[in-house]
């Protein structure tokens, strides 16, 4: 006998609470974090266009790709 815990209600069934701890925290991921992080430092290194299209770069290739993939597999493994 496995234990298997019970799913997570839906979005539109959740109580405002849930529904803003949902947000909170998809909001506040990691992932989420460090592309942020990474277009501020471009853009504090120079202060210019340049500086901010090296972080969206940087940006890029070290979160959005990366969070595009995991959502990729997780779907498919549906």
């Amino acid at each position: 006998m496995t234990f298997s815990p019970p799913a997570p209600p839906a979005f539109a069934d959740c109580t405002p609470r849930q529904k803003a701890a949902r947000v909170l925290s998809d909001a506040l991921a990691p992932a989420h974090l460090v592309v942020a992080l990474l277009l501020l430092v471009g853009w504090h290194s120079t202060t210019s266009w340049t500086g901010l299209g090296r972080g969206l770069l940087a940006a890029l290739f070290c979160g959005v790709v990366p969070i595009g993939i995991i959502a990729l597999g997780a779907a498919g493994a549906r």
